[in-house]
């Protein structure tokens, strides 16, 4: 349950070709991987999770402004 079939062969892909984001949570449940961004992050866990928040900057200052 813990692993998957690849090649013939079981192995866990969080251990061995992990396909989650560097900073993301990797589970391998039902013979399928999932991926989730940690508690407090946000974003694509296949591609990056970032902080949800600024940490205490303000959103408006001038290098927030991207238009």
């Amino acid at each position: 349950d813990q692993e998957i079939c690849q090649d013939r062969a079981c192995l866990n892909p969080c251990v061995v070709a992990n396909p989650c984001a560097q900073s993301a949570v990797c589970n391998v449940r039902a013979h399928s991987v999932t991926c989730n961004c940690p508690s407090g992050f946000t974003g694509d866990p296949f591609a990056n999770c970032y902080p949800s928040k600024f940490s205490g900057k303000d959103s408006c200052a001038p290098e927030f402004n991207h238009y």
